[in-house]
């Protein structure tokens, strides 16, 4: 089956210059190249172009006499590079997408048909295939390092990392050849980057970019030692001229990524870029010391050192491309520019590190949905993941979710510091203080404001509610230095409620003005109740949500539905538990398993319910009282913590003690009985969300806190 309306699917553009013997090993390992792998997939077909690039050995008669099961062409142009090689190529293809291959990359049988499947399946889209490294030479100590930066990158994209303009390596990738045209091809007048350079017209035309690890290749590259370097120069030439040309804040990328480099890379550059005498003298030492790593066989040394080899010439390429070392350290140290947002006109950049535990993560989704809604806003998610499993999880001390979730947030900072299609942050929000801990070197370089639901000491004090053991002695005492450390380094605080703000005004000794209280908040109109969905006439319904049935509450409240039946003045009702838990069959009890949050299927339950009902024992805020409020339901819970800010008793809603039966007995009672009451609360709980819990009010106001926190020298 034909995927395009021309006769070739695909065109596959190799240039070359004087490499006959790897040509013929490419033009043979594209004879193996699987175009169907049954019936239930597209067959393609394609094409072959090989550019020579001024060749003078044997590649003209080596693809003239070349005998294989697809077309060949050879194009011949004076010597002019390899965009100006690729440009013809795409110029004479027939294919409508266009695949570029080096001459040194041996693809796979499965590459050709990885790149079409992706594109089939993503018309718009840039295709870029790993080049792994062979297995069967040995490569030069250089090339083997840049092999492995590659792997790197390629581990990052298999763990979720998005692939961006910058990592556009046309040794392997494929583009549709419209979208090439529409961007403009190749500018000839580079001879370095310019794959970078096209990529980002690409972008600007409206296409994406994936990574097809399926789409493998093996990479046998050779170049000098002094080439190497070249290339690092050039690239660092031209990370300026690409920012110069296009937009001066892309220049922060560079001081970025430097803060992120080894300490010991750091100062080289530090000492020897603005020396040149030095530098020339550091230069030839470190190449020296590479050298004797390789032979006694110090793979890390190795490439340590030449990792800061390539470090020092790319940063003199960037001195140079800026005009002066002075200009350079000037960009590294901050002092020229500003953070992104800084100005009018331009967007700001908060970058949101969010745990994801417990309603952390109703809170995580929330601004998600809303943060980038708001005006001159261009968010960067950082998600810290709870998981606790696998080979990592016998690790000494990784069961420690403070250091767990400090490692996760460091990792995933660095991981988009990393990324050149990410903005640098304006500003960090980090929620909770957990994973906050083990932020000072980016709280020390970058406005931080942290967020969080209670303090360690508030915690500590509902502690055996969720399994959590306080320290002794001077594990205590550390662990309070270091939580006094985070919220002193912090630009700016805020909590979900008053009682979190007191509680680091009166615990922490915080200044009381560099505390904020914003409420998490829901979705007010997404929660409200339609007055189109009536409830069952002559039922009412109770309902509880809480995946901990017996810390949130639902043994006690199973116990007082029991007696409330025995009583005739309480009129029929159901139970409504949603929970992970098991729970015993019961009449007129109702189990909803697997409802996840502001799922739609957990959204009708409220607005089926009559009273919302959450007797905990252990919890800061709950996210669900102020969705039971937006939905107009009358609140029960228990007077824990910051809970009496939502369920106001005698006006929201009513309060009683953790474990009471007898109280929450009479509670429900209450509700049950009396219809006017019932309704009455629940109005006013539905007003209460509506003014202070409304998640796109209180989102906008978070991202206020950040910018006043970004502008604070």
């Amino acid at each position: 089956m034909v995927m395009f309306d021309t006769g070739i699917d695909l065109t596959v553009v190799v240039p070359t210059y004087n490499r006959e013997a790897r040509l013929g090993r490419l033009l043979t390992c594209l004879d193996r190249q699987i175009t169907s792998s049954g019936p239930s997939r597209p067959g393609f077909t394609f094409e072959v172009v090989v550019v020579s690039d001024g060749s003078t050995d044997g590649t003209h008669a080596l693809v003239e006499g070349f005998t294989g099961k697809y077309p060949l062409r050879l194009l011949v142009q004076e010597n002019a590079g390899p965009a100006a090689a690729r440009n013809a190529g795409i110029l004479a293809a027939e294919g409508e997408v266009v695949m570029f291959l080096d001459d040194d990359v041996m693809p796979e049988p499965h590459c050709l048909e990885a790149h079409m499947t992706r594109h089939l399946a993503e018309p718009s889209t840039v295709v870029v295939g790993p080049m792994l490294t062979p297995t069967d030479v040995e490569l030069q100590p250089w090339i083997r390092w840049e092999q492995f930066q590659l792997e790197k990158q390629y581990a990052r994209f298999g763990s979720g990392e998005i692939l961006h303009p910058r990592q556009f390596y046309t040794g392997n990738a494929s583009v549709r050849r419209q979208a090439l045209l529409d961007a403009g091809l190749f500018d000839t007048t580079l001879l370095r980057s310019e794959d970078i350079e096209l990529a980002g017209r690409l972008e600007l035309v409206g296409q994406s970019f994936t990574f097809a690890p399926n789409a493998t290749a093996y990479h046998y590259a050779e170049r000098s030692f002094e080439s190497w370097a070249k290339v690092a120069y050039d690239y660092g030439k031209n990370d300026v001229l690409f920012a110069n040309n296009h937009d001066q804040h892309d220049l922060q990328h560079i001081p970025r990524f430097f803060s992120e480099r080894n300490p010991l890379q750091r100062a080289l550059v530090r000492a020897l870029v603005p020396r040149p005498s030095l530098r020339a003298a550091g230069l030839q030492f470190l190449q020296k010391a590479a050298m004797v790593g390789n032979r006694v066989g110090a793979k890390d040394l190795n490439r340590q050192l030449l990792s800061g080899l390539y470090g020092l010439h790319y940063y003199q390429g960037v001195a140079d491309a800026l005009g002066s070392s002075e200009a350079f350290i000037s960009l590294i140290d901050g002092t020229d520019h500003d953070h992104p947002g800084d100005h009018d006109g331009e967007p700001f950049v908060p970058w949101l590190v969010l745990e994801q535990t417990l309603g952390h993560i109703t809170h995580g989704k929330n601004l998600r949905s809303l943060v980038p809604k708001l005006p001159d806003v261009e968010p960067v998610f950082v998600p810290v993941d709870f998981d606790f499993s696998g080979i990592a999880a016998r690790v000494p001390g990784w069961s420690n979710w403070t250091i767990r979730a400090g490692v996760r947030a460091n990792r995933n900072l660095a991981r988009m510091a990393r990324d050149r299609g990410v903005p640098g942050p304006s500003a960090i929000l980090v929620h909770s203080q957990v994973p906050a801990i083990l932020l000072g070197a980016w709280m020390r370089r970058i406005p931080t404001v942290v967020s969080l639901d209670a303090t360690p000491k508030q915690y500590d004090a509902l502690g055996e509610f969720y399994d959590h053991q306080t320290s002794t002695g001077r594990s205590e005492q550390l662990k309070d230095w270091m939580n006094q450390r985070c919220y002193d380094r912090a630009r700016a605080l805020v909590t979900w409620s008053s009682w979190a703000k007191d509680g680091l005004v009166e615990e922490y000794g915080i200044d009381p003005d560099k505390v904020t209280v914003i409420a998490p908040g829901v979705d007010v109109d997404k929660w409200a109740r339609p007055d189109h969905i009536p409830r069952p006439a002559g039922v009412l319904r109770i309902l509880f949500v809480g995946g901990d049935l017996a810390r949130k509450g639902g043994e006690e409240l199973l116990a007082a539905q029991r007696i409330l039946r025995t009583d005739p003045s309480v009129p029929d009702f159901e139970l409504h538990l949603v929970t992970g838990a098991a729970v015993p069959p019961e009449k007129g009890v109702f189990v909803h398993s697997g409802l996840t949050s502001n799922a739609p299927e957990l959204i009708a339950q409220y607005h089926l319910a009559d009273i919302f009902c959450l007797p905990t024992h252990g919890d800061c805020l709950p996210m669900v009282l102020a969705e039971a409020g937006a939905a107009g339901l009358p609140l029960v819970s228990t007077n824990v913590a910051a809970i009496s800010g939502i369920v106001q008793d005698g006006q929201t809603g009513l309060l009683v003690e953790p474990g009471d039966i007898d109280g929450l007995v009479d509670a429900l009672r209450e509700l049950l009985v009396d219809d006017d009451k019932r309704l009455a609360l629940g109005a006013a709980a539905r007003t209460l969300i509506e003014r202070e819990h409304n998640a796109a009010d209180n989102a906008a106001a978070l991202i206020d806190v950040m910018r006043k926190a970004a502008r604070v020298s």
